[in-house]
């Protein structure tokens, strides 16, 4: 150790003592003149601003700063928004579907009527009316088996020639008529006309 005598007498103090104050007030100092380097003053580099853009010109995510969280979050409540909106349609167009099907149910006419439409649909679906007279109907008469599956077609009043015939008849016989929900309405043997194309058919 070494002996150090100021006015106020002597005070002995250890040199490694001295050596490490003298390193912290250096470093002090050293951190003081390197701080504006270290924020971009004096370099010619930008200093990065405090809520940096999430997305770069491309919109593609680069990161999150205190925008980039409200723009997410503004984006996710439209998501939601539209998801809300999509189940509120469906769930209104299922209650809509439900009440027509209560409605024709609590009505024997009206489900008679929509069965009638249904069997016409399904006869049209499935033959396209290659080689038939346009707006010419033809009458006949189905023989189906409970389930919806025609057993027999007869022509009644019918001007189509032989060819169009069997096309009509090898369709129908392939087709499955409505049977699921007209349990009660159903018919074994069904007469009804058909033509083409529909809009030229009255």
């Amino acid at each position: 150790m070494r002996l150090i005598a100021p006015d106020a007498g002597l005070i002995v103090v250890r040199e490694h003592t001295m050596r490490r104050i003298l390193f912290v007030m250096w470093t002090i100092s050293a951190l003081a003149l390197l701080a504006p380097i270290a924020y971009g003053q004096g370099t010619g580099f930008p200093i990065p601003p405090e809520n940096p853009t999430p997305f770069d010109p491309h919109g593609r995510q680069t990161g999150f700063g205190s925008d980039g969280y409200k723009i997410k979050a503004r984006m996710d409540l439209r998501v939601e928004v539209q998801r809300e909106d999509d189940e509120n349609a469906k769930k209104d167009a299922e209650s809509a579907r439900k009440r027509e099907e209560a409605r024709i149910a609590a009505d024997p006419q009206a489900l008679r009527e929509r069965y009638a439409v249904r069997i016409k649909e399904s006869v049209i679906a499935k033959w396209d009316g290659h080689g038939a007279t346009p707006g010419m109907q033809c009458r006949l008469k189905l023989s189906q088996l409970p389930g919806g599956k025609i057993q027999r077609v007869d022509f009644l009043e019918c001007p189509y020639d032989s060819a169009v015939r069997a096309d009509l008849e090898a369709a129908l016989l392939s087709n499955v008529l409505p049977y699921a929900g007209f349990e009660s309405v159903f018919a074994r043997e069904i007469t009804m006309a058909v033509c083409f194309p529909q809009q030229k058919c009255k």
